[in-house]
C-alpha cells in the first residue's frame, strides 16, 4: 500500500521530534540518581539541565542556516544519528565533568530537531490543515512527558540509570535505518544568488520581527511559554506539598493533566480553523485562566483530578495556534529564521517563569504562585485580544475558517 508522501513526512518530522524531546527529558527523572551516585549538591545537580538549555536556545538561533545549506530531512537525518551517538556515549560516562561536556555537546543536535521538522510540516500546509498539523507535531513535547518517566523508571529498576541512556540511543539508531529511505532520494537545495541576498541581508532580514502584528503574538507566546513552564514545574509539587496529595496519585493526576495538553495540542488545529486562529487563542487563554484559579479553589482530590484534564487541554492549545500566527506573519524565505528567535526566546522566558513562580511559592505560598500564573493567562486574554482589534489582519491571516467558507459558499 503505497504511503502519501506527506503523511510519511508528518510521521517523520513528529517521531524524530518526539525521540529528541523524550531524550531532553530523560535527564530530570535521573536526576536523583544522578546526584546520588555523584555525590552532588543541588546546584551541579540543576547545572547538568541549565548548562544543557543554555546551548540549547543558542542553537536554535543558527538552525535556520544548516536547514538552508544541506536541506530539512537531510538535517534532521544527520542530527538524529548524531544525538543517538552521544546518548550511546553518556550511557557508558563515569564522570560528572564528562556527562556535563557530553550534555553540552547534546544541546547542539537536540537543538535541531524542533526547528528542522517544524520546517518540513509548514511545507505541507494546506487551506485547512495547517493549524491541525502543528497541534500535531507539537504534541510530541507532551507525549515525551508522559515517555520519559517510563523509559526511566525501566531502568531504575534495573538499578543502572546509564540504561535509560543507553536504550534510548538503540531507539535513535533504528530510527536512523528505517528514515534513511525517507532521505536519500532527496536533492539537497543549491540556493540562488537571489536567495541567498535575501537571506543574508544582514539586518534588513529581520524586519518582519519589527512589525506590530509579529511583536503582539510573539509577546503572547513568550508569556504562554513562561506560564507552561512554572506551571508543568510545580503541579505536581503544589499537589504533594500544599494539598496533601501522596505522590503515586499526584504523578497520576499530573498524567491526566498532560494527556490533556495532548488532546489540546490536537483539538486547537480543529478550533482554530471553525471560529479561527485569534478566537481560538482569546478562548484557550479566557480558559486557563479561570481553570488555574480554580484548581487553588476546588477541594475534591477526585475533582482536581477532572479539572487538571481540562486545565491541560486548554492550556495545551494556545502554542501550536500562537505558533502558526506567528509563522503566517513571516516571509517564506525566513520561517526557520523566525521558528528559531521564537524558540530561543521562549525558553529564555521558560527559565524566567519557573524562577519567577519559584520566588512567589517561597515567599508567599503555592496558592499565590498559581494565582499568578491565572492572572499571566488573563494578560494573554488581553494582548491578543487589543491585538485583533489594534492588527485586524491577525483575525485574517492564515487559512480561511469553516465559517468563512459556508459564508462564501452561500453567497
Amino acid at each position: 500500500m503505497e504511503i502519501s508522501s506527506n503523511y510519511r513526512d508528518m510521521v517523520f518530522s513528529t517521531v524524530s521530534f518526539l525521540y529528541a524531546f523524550t531524550g531532553k527529558m530523560l535527564l530530570l527523572p535521573l536526576l536523583p540518581a544522578i546526584q546520588q551516585e555523584f555525590a552532588l549538591t543541588h546546584t551541579k545537580g540543576s547545572l547538568l539541565w541549565s548548562a544543557f538549555l543554555l546551548v540549547y536556545a543558542i542553537v536554535q538561533l543558527y538552525v535556520y542556516k544548516v536547514i538552508n545549506k544541506y536541506g530539512k530531512k537531510q538535517t534532521l537525518f544527520l542530527a538524529t544519528g548524531a544525538y543517538a551517538a552521544i546518548l550511546l556515549v553518556m550511557g557508558f560516562s563515569r564522570m560528572y565533568e564528562g556527562l556535563l561536556c557530553l550534555q553540552l555537546v547534546a544541546a547542539i543536535p537536540n537543538g535541531v530537531f524542533f526547528i528542522a521538522g517544524l520546517s518540513i510540516v509548514e511545507d505541507l500546509k494546506t487551506d485547512g490543515n495547517s493549524a491541525t498539523n502543528l497541534g500535531i507535531y507539537i504534541s510530541g513535547s507532551s507525549l515525551a512527558y508522559i515517555l520519559a518517566p517510563v523509559v526511566a523508571g525501566i531502568a531504575l529498576k534495573t538499578g543502572e540509570w546509564r540504561w535509560a541512556y543507553r536504550s534510548w540511543a538503540a531507539v535513535g539508531f533504528i530510527m536512523v535505518i528505517m528514515l534513511y529511505g525517507l532521505c536519500k532520494d532527496c536533492v539537497i537545495p543549491m540556493p540562488s544568488n537571489e536567495n541567498t541576498v535575501k537571506t543574508n541581508s544582514g539586518a534588513g532580514s529581520y524586519y518582519y520581527v519589527f512589525t506590530l502584528p509579529y511583536l503582539i503574538v510573539l509577546t503572547v507566546l513568550l508569556l504562554d511559554s513562561g506560564r507552561v513552564s512554572a506551571q508543568n514545574t510545580f503541579f505536581c509539587s503544589y499537589l504533594i506539598m500544599d494539598r496533601g496529595i501522596s505522590e503515586p496519585l499526584a504523578a497520576t493526576i499530573y498524567t491526566f493533566f498532560q494527556l490533556g495538553v495532548i488532546a489540546g495540542q490536537f483539538a486547537g488545529g480543529i478550533i482554530s480553523s471553525i471560529i479561527g486562529s485569534s478566537h481560538a487563542v482569546m478562548g484557550a487563554c479566557a480558559s486557563t485562566t479561570l481553570l488555574t484559579y480554580l484548581v487553588t479553589v476546588i477541594r475534591s482530590v477526585k475533582l482536581v483530578a477532572i479539572e487538571s484534564t481540562f486545565l491541560g487541554f486548554v492550556s495545551g492549545m494556545s502554542f501550536p495556534i500562537l505558533l502558526g500566527l506567528l509563522l503566517d506573519l513571516t516571509p517564506v524565505e525566513a520561517k526557520a529564521q523566525s521558528t528559531g528567535i521564537a524558540n530561543a526566546l521562549s525558553f529564555v522566558l521558560a527559565s524566567v517563569g519557573s524562577l519567577s513562580i519559584g520566588k512567589i511559592i517561597d515567599g508567599f505560598g503555592f496558592t499565590q504562585g498559581f494565582i499568578y500564573l491565572s492572572v499571566v493567562a488573563a494578560i494573554s486574554f488581553a494582548g491578543i485580544l487589543a491585538g485583533a482589534k489594534v492588527c485586524p489582519q491577525l483575525k485574517d491571516i492564515g487559512a480561511r475558517t469553516v465559517l468563512q467558507k459556508a459564508k462564501v459558499k452561500s453567497e
